[in-house]
């Protein structure tokens, strides 16, 4: 599987800043059918090993989004823990207002260091058709570097 162009999952992950940390660079935003998810990369406490990452899903269409569900697989020599969303709903897009996320934190184990491979599928009923997408995000921040971030 590859990510498409047309995926909703931003490819990118950065880190969480500390103020003597410089900015990193942004990766592109990707979105489908309105749907428009983000990964954060947030330093683990005392383990080097563990990658958190924070999901953000935003709705940019003037429909509502319903029955939102992320899932995702890592390679067997890895552990992938997804925690609950923050909501299943988002309203529909209202460019005077700002717009509301549902976030979901996920957790990345990975004991040996290797080159991480996520696999993802993304269903949510837009209005009221269901759509569904698939792919695989590969861009990390190196294993060894986790520690750091």
């Amino acid at each position: 599987m590859s990510l498409a162009d047309d995926s909703p999952l931003l490819r990118s992950l950065s880190p969480v800043l500390t103020p003597s940390q410089p900015s990193p660079a942004k990766g592109p935003d990707i979105s489908l059918s309105s749907m428009k998810v983000s990964l954060e990369a947030i330093k683990p406490i005392d383990r080097p090993d563990v990658l958190v990452m924070v999901a953000s899903m935003l709705n940019t269409a003037p429909l509502p989004v319903s029955n939102i569900v992320l899932q995702a697989a890592v390679p067997k020599s890895m552990k992938l823990r997804l925690q609950p969303p923050s909501g299943t709903e988002l309203a529909a897009f209202n460019p005077m207002l700002p717009p509301a996320a549902i976030t979901q934190v996920i957790l990345l184990a990975n004991p040996l260091k290797e080159k991480v491979r996520m696999r993802y599928k993304l269903a949510f009923t837009l209005g009221e058709q269901p759509c569904t997408d698939v792919g695989e995000v590969e861009q990390f921040p190196p294993a060894e570097e986790w520690g750091a971030l």
